[in-house]
Parts: C-alpha cells; sequence; structure tokens
C-alpha cells in the first residue's frame, strides 16, 4: 500500500462474503458462487471509489474463470469510457486503467500449516480479549482449526486457480511471487514487482513525450566513471586553470569548511575571479565530489550601472537603448524611455540593444558567483 501510495485497506472478499448461507459454505471449504462474489465485489468498488479514487488492492479475487472474465469486462469498460471521454474531450477523471494480477504461491503442505497456526493466534487474541475487555474478537474460520478442511480447502482453490489465471495473464500485468519464503524476502520480492514503472502507467502518448529525458538510474549509472573522465580531461587540457581553482579551494574553501564540519553544510560564497573562466566551477564541483562531499553550485548575478550621469534619464539609457534613435524618431529622452518600458522587452533584449560605441557606452557587467 505505501509503495503504491494507497491510503485505505485492501477489499477482502471473503469479508464481504458475511451472509449465514455463504459462512456455512466457506466453513465447509467450499467456494461462494461467483454471482454472489461479483455483486458484492462491485459495490464495494464503488463506495471506495467514493472515498479513494486512487486505487485499490482487492484481497482474493479473481479465483474462477467466470470472476477472471468479468474483471477483462470490467477493465474493458472502463478503457472505453477512457476513449470516449479522456481522448475526445480531455477529461483527466478518466485515467488509464492499470490492473496488477500477482499470486502469491505457497506449496500444501505449508499452506495447511499456515492457516492451522493462523487459527490459533485468532484463539489466543480471541481469549486475550475476553479476559481484558480490550479489544475485538477475530473471526475464527472453520478451515482454520481443522487440516482436513484446510487441504480441502487448499485443493478447491489450486484447482480453479490454473484455468482463472490462463484467462487474466496475457491480458494484464502478472506477478508470480514465491511466498515460500521469511517475511522480509517475501515483501522484498513483492515490492519488486510493484515498483512504479511509467511506461506501464503513463498514457501512451505522455510517456512518449517524457521518455526523451533519461531516467535517473540511466544518469547515474556511470556517474563515477564520467567524473573520474572529466578530470582527468580537465587537469591535462586546462591545467592552469586546474590548478588555481584547487589554490582556492584549499585557501578560501577548506578553513570555512573545517569550521562547519559538525553541521555538515557549509555555504561558500566567492568572488574569485577564477570564476569567470567557463571551466572553473565545474572542476571545482568535480574535485569536491571525487573527496566525498555532496557539492551543488548556485550563480548570483548582480547588474551594476557603468556610470552616472548627470543628464535626466541617461542613466537608465545607457543600460536600454541606443541614443541613434533619439535623432531617427525625433524624440526626448523622457519619451524614448517610456517608449522603452512600454515595449515589453526583458532585461536580456535591452542589454543587447545596448550602446554600441563611446567612452560612456559601456555594457552591464556581471562578476558574483555561489560555491
Amino acid at each position: 500500500m505505501e509503495l503504491r501510495s494507497l491510503t485505505q485497506q485492501p477489499i477482502e472478499v471473503s469479508s464481504l462474503l458475511t451472509r449465514p448461507e455463504l459462512q456455512a459454505k466457506k466453513e465447509r471449504g467450499e467456494l461462494v458462487s461467483d454471482e454472489d462474489v461479483l455483486a458484492s465485489l462491485l459495490e464495494a468498488l464503488i463506495a471506495r471509489n467514493k472515498i479513494d479514487p486512487f486505487g485499490v488492492i482487492v484481497d482474493g479475487f479473481p479465483r474462477t474463470p467466470v470472476q477472471a472474465f468479468c474483471i477483462g469486462l470490467l477493465f474493458d469498460e472502463i478503457r472505453a469510457l477512457r476513449r470516449e471521454f479522456y481522448d475526445a474531450e480531455g477529461d483527466t477523471r478518466f485515467r488509464r486503467p492499470i490492473f496488477h494480477i500477482m499470486v502469491l504461491f505457497l506449496p500444501k503442505g505449508e499452506a495447511v500449516r499456515r492457516q492451522i497456526l493462523r487459527g490459533r493466534d485468532a484463539q489466543e487474541h480471541n481469549r486475550k480479549v475476553e479476559l481484558t475487555g480490550i479489544g475485538s474478537k477475530q473471526l475464527v474460520r472453520a478451515t482454520d482449526m481443522d487440516e482436513d478442511l484446510a487441504a480441502l480447502r487448499y485443493d478447491h482453490f489450486q484447482s480453479t486457480l490454473i484455468e482463472s489465471l490462463q484467462v487474466v495473464k496475457h491480458r494484464f500485468y502478472f506477478h508470480f511471487v514465491d511466498a515460500d519464503a521469511p517475511l522480509d524476502q517475501v515483501q522484498a520480492r513483492i515490492r519488486s514487482e510493484l515498483e512504479y514503472q511509467s511506461s506501464l502507467e503513463l498514457g501512451e502518448d505522455t510517456f512518449e513525450a517524457v521518455r526523451r529525458f533519461p531516467l535517473m538510474s540511466e544518469l547515474c549509472a556511470h556517474a563515477r566513471q564520467e567524473l573520474v573522465r572529466r578530470l582527468d580531461h580537465n587537469y591535462r587540457h586546462h591545467r592552469l586553470v586546474f590548478d588555481k581553482v584547487l589554490d582556492v579551494i584549499l585557501d578560501e574553501f577548506e578553513t570555512i569548511m573545517r569550521r562547519q564540519a559538525l553541521t555538515g553544510r557549509a555555504t561558500i560564497r566567492s568572488v574569485n575571479p577564477i570564476f569567470s573562466e567557463p571551466v572553473a566551477a565545474g572542476i571545482a564541483l568535480d574535485v569536491l565530489t571525487e573527496r566525498g562531499f555532496h557539492a551543488s553550485l548556485d550563480f548570483i548575478r548582480e547588474t551594476t550601472p557603468a556610470y552616472l550621469s548627470q543628464r535626466p534619464f541617461d542613466g537608465f539609457l545607457a543600460g536600454i537603448g541606443d541614443h541613434a534613435q533619439l535623432e531617427e524618431q525625433n524624440l526626448s529622452e523622457e519619451e524614448l524611455f517610456e517608449e522603452r518600458l512600454s515595449s515589453g522587452r526583458d532585461a536580456a533584449q535591452l542589454e543587447r540593444a545596448v550602446f554600441k560605441a563611446g567612452d560612456k557606452k559601456i555594457p552591464l557587467k556581471t562578476w558574483t558567483h555561489t560555491l
């Protein structure tokens, strides 16, 4: 449930079949009719969808070929509704239906042993409830107290299971888990089978759109080898910058990191001009990573006026325009400034339109980096 982010308890089919005549069948080790099972389950699914529409685990279904065939009909109907409303109208309430069938298999002897153990544990629990008045009693099935009935129940289940699986295993995502192992191993096998796989759950068009970006596992697969390759390459081809970056790390960074060692985190801001070199920041990140640090990089970009002017608005125009337009459009400086502000151009566009000549026409500078 946690793995699939489900918030409600599973629907146990056996707990739905509580009418006396159905209880009598179960106690004899027999299977309840398909009609009763399907009616009870569909009612439970409708009620559950009102509480949590994001999925549900159904325990103990399907157990007969008829039940398996009916679950296929339900799947087809949901898929038809998706085509009608999602594909045609974009209604996201009609998500892609995903059905997983999981079988936990046990040999007959072990299955019978566990059933009898379950019955004994339930009896012991109920005795404690009677003595203390705390808690609620658990259901004790006749098949959990009699080895012959438990074996008969297993035989009924196995005789119908194989045929049922033939109906569903080619239509839905099918998982077969060997449950004859310690609990932690069985849980690990189930997690492995049900881990999220985008190719199985996203719509086909959505998956084709997002698959252009690699998976994290693919990015990390050879990260160490890529780190070594980059360090060797930069040491060979950018030796001067490499050495200067190491000097900065030793002279500026190490002292700060030692002081912050107990906190486990150090934020270092540097204005060293070496980081104006294109490869310098990458070298610093790789060196720190190779040494076992979890390093990240952030740039703080600051713009500073290149000069100040005594003329009204000239300081603004220095960063956003070309004085040639004053003559071409016969505009005053105030009118040109207002036109620039109303043009909707962003800072990068305005910077590209900076003065093209003249001592006072200097582009704005950026020099502050954070490592």
